[in-house]
């Protein structure tokens, strides 16, 4: 199952978090596994508060209270970072252990920069800026190759639930 939320006043918060992103160490990643990001906080330990976090969770407090009532559960975020893809960037096949979902928050998707897609073929979900994916955290999924001159950026954010309240 694949849920599409879409934060209705991201772009009051689009330039602070992109500006906040910006003023980040410039650690890309480049891994053996198939993978090419331009900037990343990924490396970072999860224990660093990380600049972006009060203003970003603020933003998507209505994603929270939307699964948490859809689906009668608590979540917890295990962990989250940004990525930054340049033409060329990608991010190989992967799933996301040791958490319930994974979501993925597009900050900035400039037309002809793709979506995340998933090894399980699913119908087209017309994925634009100010979007939150959340899908289970086994699904195999990746984000293919950019082909333009443009830079997306995203967050993802891995979430567990608790407290199930019947």
């Amino acid at each position: 199952m694949i849920i599409k939320y879409s934060i209705k006043n991201y772009k009051e918060y689009k330039n602070e978090l992109l500006r906040i992103i910006d003023l980040m160490p410039n650690i890309g990643v480049e891994q053996d596994s198939g993978t090419m990001v331009s900037k990343s906080d990924w490396l970072l330990k999860r224990e660093v508060t990380k600049p972006y976090a009060a203003l970003f969770f603020e933003m998507i407090k209505p994603f929270f209270s939307f699964i948490e009532k859809k689906y009668s559960t608590k979540i917890k975020v295990d962990n989250y970072w940004f990525q930054q893809y340049l033409k060329n960037h990608y991010h190989n096949w992967h799933t996301h252990p040791y958490s319930h979902f994974s979501n993925v928050f597009y900050l900035e998707l400039p037309k002809g920069t793709p979506e995340t897609e998933f090894l399980e073929k699913n119908k087209e979900l017309k994925i634009k800026e100010g979007d939150i994916l959340s899908f289970p955290a086994y699904m195999a999924h990746r984000s293919p190759k950019i082909k333009v001159n443009k830079r997306k950026t995203i967050i993802s954010f891995n979430t567990t639930s608790y407290e199930v309240r019947v």
